[in-house]
């Protein structure tokens, strides 16, 4: 065969074998974006957008071989009633404000339904066919309160010096003085490695030693090494604990501010505290607080006298964790590669004092394929207490879109093992997602996406029992709009695997209308207002039993259900 055949045979071929993939057009999306973009972009964008889901419960084996016949009946009403409700959700944003509402239909009929005023200031409005016209509110940071970050980002504009700062509510007093708490520990971190390394010069040094790369570990270019002695460690800790005893006084008058506006009392503040600190002794004409005896269980809040008495004990704790300091030796390694990008950590932790049995080990390592997609491989142990071990692996690959496909997944487990005996409990996680994205035939992008992540028991090692969440669905776009459709599943092992079907699409604008009258704040509930609730949750629900006479058969499952 000539040359030229030869060119014109090998073209031939190749044009076949990648006719098919040529059917369908690379997407303008990248795999794995597409959906959440198009949501987010129309929403963004002001439109409305619609959410219908069915349902159906299936039985496991174990649930349907149970001998008792009332309870077979009273699973068979539910597994009616499920196949009759569907969930119905609009929801649009209303210049910067949330408009959401939602219906649950079981055979056709209302059973509830909710309209809801999300506010930028975190605040939220809502009114329910069962509260009739009161309106049920969460006022400004009541659902940001348990968040971490925003305690630690302060309040912008003041600080706890503004002459009026004890005038502030007590969650933002806690937020600006816990920022300062901050910004302290940090200054003693960064005062304590200064002088440590210009004292012993060994606190960490540099290696410039070439890794080549490993099954899960890019080539290190790198290394920092630090060795921290166990007396050096623990005088980090008792300083910081120290000072906040001493000089943080508004951090703790805030703290047990909002400790008591959320009705925890002194009885159970001081119960807590001398659980976990019992061989600390407090002396009242030194330490300046009251004893834990002398208080007594009248429902009385929590005072700044008792988040005091804590941090008294804390620091006594931690002068006795000081003071039988081990003669060990800390080490951690970090490695770095030719970018300066870290792509290991390896961390030795033997016991750092006598008074607790805390020794262990952690590492972790990233390996980039072909396609740059990293693979997070991590590995940590520590002994608790005496034969109680936690041991725990994790990988975690992190996908891009390769050629219009993103695959991620996660799996890994954390067991609380008796060394004394070998034995072992503990939970495993694992999860994949697929996301393929292409243009059909008409040019809309399209992004098909399936993904899973199951949850098990583990016992000596072996998975005993899981709970599985299961995703399989599409979205396509035009730019414009677009719809998604998917199938849910939540699965425990033979018990029983629960369906939803469910679309979420761009829709037609149809006002949301939030019509109230009295308001009433949830996270400040008295009695007179709890009873009012109850009063028209029980008028409401009286109209909507009427109303079932109309639907026999959900009547009649609901009576299943309830019955003796």
């Amino acid at each position: 065969m000539s040359l030229k055949n030869k060119v014109t045979a090998f073209g031939l071929s190749a044009a076949m074998l990648l006719s098919p993939a040529a059917s369908l057009a690379e997407s303008n999306y990248a795999a794995g974006e597409l959906t959440t973009t198009a949501i987010s972009d129309s929403y963004v964008a002001g439109n409305q957008l619609n959410l219908s889901a069915g349902f159906r419960l299936e039985l496991g084996d174990v649930v349907k071989s149970l001998s008792d016949k009332k309870l077979e009946k009273k699973l068979n009403a539910v597994v009616s009633l499920m196949e009759a409700t569907e969930l119905h959700m609009s929801f649009y944003d209303d210049f910067g404000t949330a408009r959401i509402h939602a219906e649950i239909e079981t055979d056709g009929l209302t059973i509830f339904s909710a309209d809801a005023l999300a506010y930028a200031d975190g605040s939220v409005q809502m009114m329910t066919n069962l509260t009739g016209k009161l309106v049920l509110a969460l006022p400004e940071g009541a659902l940001a309160s348990a968040n971490f970050e925003g305690l630690l980002s302060g309040v912008a504009g003041k600080s706890a010096d503004d002459p009026d700062f004890d005038d502030y509510p007590a969650m933002e007093r806690l937020r600006i003085t816990a920022s300062d708490v901050g910004v302290l520990m940090l200054s003693h971190l960064l005062g304590w490695v200064s002088a440590t390394q210009m004292d012993t010069g060994e606190l960490y040094v540099f290696d410039d030693t070439y890794l080549d790369e490993t099954d899960t570990r890019d080539a290190v270019a790198q290394r920092m090494i630090g060795t921290i002695k166990a007396d050096e460690f623990n005088t980090l800790f008792w300083n910081v604990f120290t000072t906040i005893c001493d000089e943080q006084e508004e951090f703790q008058q805030a703290l047990a501010d909002v400790l008591a506006e959320n009705g925890v009392t002194r009885y159970q503040m001081r119960q807590v505290i001398d659980s976990i600190f019992q061989n600390e002794q407090i002396n009242p004409a030194t330490d300046y607080v009251q004893l834990s005896h002398t208080i007594e269980d009248d429902g009385t809040l929590c005072t700044y006298d008792d988040v005091s008495y804590f941090f008294r004990k804390l620091t006594k704790y931690a002068d006795n964790v000081w003071e039988n300091s081990t003669d060990n030796v800390l080490k951690m390694i970090v490695s770095y590669d030719d970018y300066g990008s870290t792509v290991g950590f390896d961390a030795e932790l033997p016991q750092f004092t006598e008074v607790l049995p805390y020794e262990g080990a952690f590492t972790y390592s990233i390996k980039h394929d072909e396609n740059e997609q990293p693979t997070l491989t991590s590995h940590g142990e520590l002994q608790l207490l005496n034969e109680r071990r936690v041991v725990g692996d994790l990988t975690a690959r992190s996908g891009l879109d390769v050629n219009g496909v993103n695959d991620s997944g996660l799996n890994g487990y954390i067991d609380l093992k008796n060394t004394a005996d070998g034995t072992s409990v503990g939970l495993g996680v694992n999860s994949a997602a697929h996301f393929v994205a292409e243009q059909n035939d008409e040019g809309a992008d399209v992004e098909s996406f399936t993904g899973s992540v199951a949850l098990t028991y583990r016992d000596n090692g072996e998975d005993c029992g899981s709970l599985v969440a299961a995703v399989d669905g599409t979205t396509t776009t035009d730019g414009d709009t677009f719809a998604t459709s998917a199938g849910l599943s939540l699965t425990l092992s033979d018990e029983f695997k629960l369906n939803v079907n469910a679309t979420l699409e761009q829709a037609d604008y149809e006002e949301i209308e939030f019509a109230g009258g009295q308001a009433i704040d949830l996270t400040a509930l008295n009695d007179d207002q709890l009873s009012q609730i109850k009063s028209e949750v029980t008028k409401q629900g009286a109209k909507l039993s009427a109303s079932l006479v109309l639907h026999p058969g959900v009547l009649a499952d609901l009576l299943t259900i309830v019955g003796n």
